[in-house]
């Protein structure tokens, strides 16, 4: 498999404008990436018996009704004409003869779920197209696109001709929703769209990663809760976790970890597998064989990761990440070097990881300061705009981003619970600028930042993803690596492996 794009197919039910249909092909990756799709559709077509362009149990029949047919030779070599063509149609592991080893590799490659199963059109196109009718930008086409379409329909304030529209992203919304292409919103797009969900073997789940596969990193901004960020920020920690209460169950990432590569499976009740849709946690390295729990390290690409300079893992050690489905990925770091000024080192793997682990991209402080609302007095983000960091025990945490700026992020600095005189608590922060306000429900799943926690990692979540905000240098600092991009990228450019950070798209949001 291509480490860099992996196309995942599958037989899934999924529900789609109110009816349930069947759905035979999963694509996953970046469509500018066609050269490794190639490996990936020869393939699918080796396994084609039946010449029709599909994988499944008819291509096994027709290959053992071939080796039982006396007319069709069993050894390529010695037949010519039809009768080779023949032959070599039905040596599905082409080693030039037809026998029981082709239905088994027929049979293993129709049941493995990481396999390509329609090679019967391009398959960039059809991502294409499929990326295209999902409007919601999630990676599947459900009834959550029709009615995406039906609400902007009916929203008497929404401009329904996009040429008209001037504001670039509100244009750029209005044509993510023309899905006929003739410049109106109206009926016919919904049209449009029950027309591709109901033609048999079209592509519906077109995630530039799927859902057993990697990199939350989004092609479009599209349909977040609220334009205003730091309102979207905190709606996606707080519908999360505000109809639960902090305890193992509910913040701890892994129900099972251990300290060596076997046995790990994640928690199906921690908070950040809830809501919309379960955050991505899979590039979030939680085991090293240097430091296993401590030492984090955090991909920012499929080759690269970010941890502590002051912390660092030595070069030669094995860094481990786990999949949705707890395979457990091996890489070693092969080389590393500091982002200057700052407590950031970046590291080089041997090789990339598979698409089913995630890597991160990264909001640059230009932005932050474009997007994030006007400044309170003594700070540089509002307060209590939330933030998921990590910590040596796997516990999702929820804190606050606190000051960003000098290449620094600060959250949640120097905090004291203080008790009142009628029973209720209070959070206080200091030394300065000091403050002082309620104990609120998120602060239960607060947790001190302590020695060993050094490079796990802090996120900012935005609309189902995550973007790296820093990594722990001290209990409530680190760098900012929205204001380090360059010297990130220039480092990854050093090192080789052709990749470069990642910049989150903010398009859909305000700019103050």
């Amino acid at each position: 498999m291509n480490h860099r794009l992996k196309i995942l197919c599958g037989l899934l039910i999924v529900t789609a404008l109110g009816a349930s249909y069947s759905v035979n092909t999963r694509f996953t990756g970046q469509v500018a990436q066609t050269t490794s799709m190639t490996d990936e559709w020869q393939t699918c077509l080796n396994m084609d018996i039946t010449g029709d362009g599909m994988i499944n149990t008819d291509d096994e029949l027709q290959l053992r009704a071939g080796m039982q047919d006396p007319n069709i030779p069993k050894l390529c070599q010695s037949a010519s004409g039809d009768a080779f063509n023949t032959c070599q149609k039905l040596d599905a592991n082409k080693d030039g003869r037809v026998n029981t080893s082709d239905v088994l590799v027929i049979r293993s490659y129709t049941q493995d779920a990481d396999t390509l199963k329609i090679c019967r059109e391009n398959p960039t196109d059809a991502f294409a197209q499929c990326r295209f009718m999902d409007v919601t930008g999630d990676g599947v086409l459900t009834s959550l696109d029709e009615i995406t379409i039906r609400s902007y329909i009916e929203n008497t304030t929404a401009q329904k001709i996009c040429a008209y529209v001037s504001d670039p992203a509100t244009k750029a919304k209005c044509q993510s929703y023309d899905l006929d292409k003739n410049g109106y919103i109206n009926e016919l797009d919904t049209a449009t769209l029950r027309t591709y969900v109901t033609t048999p073997n079209t592509l519906r789940i077109c995630r530039a990663t799927s859902s057993s596969s990697s990199s939350s990193i989004p092609s479009k901004c599209i349909n977040p809760f609220s334009t205003d960020l730091m309102t979207d920020l905190n709606y996606q920690i707080d519908s999360r976790i505000n109809d639960i209460q902090a305890s193992a169950t509910t913040y701890n990432v892994w129900e099972k970890r251990e300290a060596t590569t076997i046995g790990w499976k994640r928690s199906k009740t921690v908070w950040t597998a809830r809501g919309e849709k379960p955050l991505d946690l899979t590039g979030i390295s939680p085991w090293n064989s240097q430091g296993t729990f401590r030492q984090a390290g955090t991909l920012i690409s499929p080759r690269h990761i970010v941890f502590a300079d002051h912390y660092q893992i030595a070069i030669g050690k094995q860094i481990g990440f786990v999949d949705k489905d707890n395979n457990f990925v091996t890489r070693t770091l092969v080389a590393k070097q500091k982002v200057p000024g700052s407590d950031g080192m970046v590291g080089l793997l041997d090789s990339d990881v598979p698409s089913s682990i995630a890597y991160y991209p990264i909001i640059s402080e230009e932005d932050m300061y474009a997007y994030f609302k006007p400044l309170q007095p003594g700070m540089i983000v509002p307060s209590l705009t939330k933030i998921l960091m990590f910590n040596q025990k796997d516990r999702a945490i929820v804190s606050e981003l606190f000051q960003i700026g000098a290449d620094k992020a600060i959250y949640a600095p120097y905090r004291i619970t203080m008790n009142n005189l009628d029973g209720s608590q209070s959070i206080k922060y200091g030394p300065a600028p000091k403050m002082i306000r309620p104990m609120m429900h998120f602060d239960s799943f607060e947790t001190p930042i302590i020695t060993g926690d050094s490079g796990d990692s802090v996120f900012l979540v935005i609309n189902n993803r995550l973007a790296l905000l820093s990594t722990h240098h001290s209990p409530s600092s680190g760098p900012l690596y929205g204001g380090l991009i360059d010297e990130i990228n220039q480092i990854m450019k050093d090192m080789g492996a052709g990749y470069q950070v990642t910049k989150f798209d903010l398009s859909c949001f305000t700019k103050y």
